[in-house]
């Protein structure tokens, strides 16, 4: 079960580096960013990635602390880790972030969805 918990960590971080490149990238290497529309498709799938992700690290989280793959799908436990532990808020924290930059993918400007990938991928330290 940890070998399943580390590999969804690692999507989770990888997810959030592509999202966060995907970002930057038009900001820095064009003079206009609106120069570089093919990569605002890209950002939509690294957004349900690092949230899926994210979603199953917590229901790994929640198992291994809950000693059983059932403690997984437990909303008993689910609420306990969320709410009981440093990690749990901080994961609720990220998850909620990873919705936001999901939703307003299509509508924002590059800026802002590099500012809000900046904060979710500062938020792994």
């Amino acid at each position: 079960m940890l070998a399943l918990l580390a590999a969804t960590r690692f999507t989770h971080f990888a997810a959030i580096t592509l999202l966060f490149g995907l970002t930057v990238f038009p900001l820095y290497a064009f003079k206009r960013a609106g120069e570089a529309p093919f990569f605002r498709p890209s950002i939509i799938p690294s957004a349900i990635a690092a949230l899926v992700s994210g979603v199953l690290v917590l229901m790994g989280a929640s198992a291994n602390i809950g000693g059983d793959l059932a403690s997984a799908w437990d909303v008993g436990a689910l609420t306990s880790v969320i709410t009981d532990t440093d990690f749990g808020r901080v994961w609720a924290g990220r998850l909620v972030l990873c919705l936001v930059i999901l939703l307003l993918s299509t509508r924002v400007r590059a800026g802002a969805l590099a500012v809000l990938s900046g904060l979710l991928l500062a938020s792994v330290a």
